[in-house]
């Protein structure tokens, strides 16, 4: 039931993000680089 309930509450979401444009994903995806950068610098 919490699944269930997880997965109707996580399909809005999706819906809100994907109305907004690929823009937000898009800064997303270079955060995530930009982190990767960062973390790959400090090991080195």
């Amino acid at each position: 039931v919490r699944i269930q309930h997880k997965k109707c509450v996580l399909k809005p979401i999706q819906k809100y993000f994907f109305d907004q444009g690929s823009h937000a994903a898009f800064l997303i995806q270079n955060l995530i680089q930009h982190s990767r950068i960062l973390t790959n610098n400090v090991r080195f």
